[in-house]
């Protein structure tokens, strides 16, 4: 019964992960690219234009964190201890599941942007990511390894300097959900800017004009 459960948790967090980090992608690829509006206009146009994005959204996350969802579903549905389970835990199934994290994220990394802005459906929305960064992947891996980068820093010097109360504290977890929180934000804003980049070059947008979608 208790690995039943840690099953069924596990597959609940990472669908809620995947939900929360599309949907901040998309609230933030509102706000950074309407900044030309008055603050507070632009933030109320983002949380509602994410409101009413919130189903497209839902199968986009879905889509694009399905590596992560997979393994919850792999995980809950094999017994503990299996053979299954034990090749799973080798770095061959780790190595796999990245390789799917960094094929989606090079694929269709603008896709919240794209969202946000044009509005299309969620085929036309993937299509038109991948099609924005063709000719482009390479720069935004390298932006990916550097953010994971950034990531693996941070965690490391977390463990270094506080150690168990990691684990043990819950100010300190408070506080590390929330350094957490500022990097997958700085990601988004990343995003948003090379969506913006990228219709400069390919479509010679003026960032000025980007403001014009929320009219």
């Amino acid at each position: 019964p208790t690995s039943h459960y840690t099953g069924w948790l596990g597959l609940a967090r990472a669908i809620i992960n995947a939900l929360i980090a599309q949907t901040l992608a998309v609230c933030v690829a509102s706000l950074v690219l309407g900044l030309s509006l008055p603050f507070r206009e632009a933030s109320v146009r983002a949380f509602g234009q994410t409101a009413a994005l919130f189903p497209r959204i839902v199968v986009i996350a879905l889509i694009l964190r399905s590596d992560q969802i997979v393994r919850a579903l792999v995980f809950f549905s094999t017994p503990t201890g299996s053979v299954s389970t034990r090749l799973m835990e080798t770095g061959l199934w780790s190595f796999g599941l990245a390789c799917v994290t960094i094929f989606t994220t090079l694929a269709f990394g603008i896709a919240a942007p794209v969202l946000a802005v044009e509005r299309p459906s969620v085929l036309a929305t993937l299509g038109r990511a991948f099609r924005l960064m063709s000719g482009h992947r390479w720069s935004f891996f390298g932006l990916l390894v550097l953010s994971t980068i950034a990531v693996v820093l941070v965690a490391a010097t977390e463990q270094a300097v506080l150690g168990s109360a990691l684990r043990t504290n819950p100010i300190i977890q408070v506080a590390n959900v929330f350094v957490f929180g500022q990097l997958a934000v700085a990601w988004a804003v990343i995003v948003a800017a090379s969506y913006r980049e990228l219709i400069r070059i390919k479509e010679g947008w003026r960032a000025a004009d980007v403001a014009d979608v929320f009219d």
